[in-house]
């Protein structure tokens, strides 16, 4: 029993991770596309860093 457990595992796992790279890019999809509230904090700070980048690799 314990063997069917943990084959049933193995197959899970790779699973797992295919779902949350899934919702992880749909996530980066709704940022891309304007998503979220104006004001946000988390949108503030996205934006934020994204000044930054964009500075730094204008001036590369």
């Amino acid at each position: 029993m314990l063997d069917i457990e943990r084959s049933l595992f193995n197959v899970e796992l790779p699973k797992s991770a295919a779902l949350q790279q899934h919702h992880v890019a749909l996530v980066q999809l709704h940022k891309v596309i304007g998503g979220g509230w104006p004001g946000s904090p988390l949108l503030q700070a996205d934006e934020g860093r994204a000044v930054s980048r964009g500075g730094s690799a204008g001036s590369v």
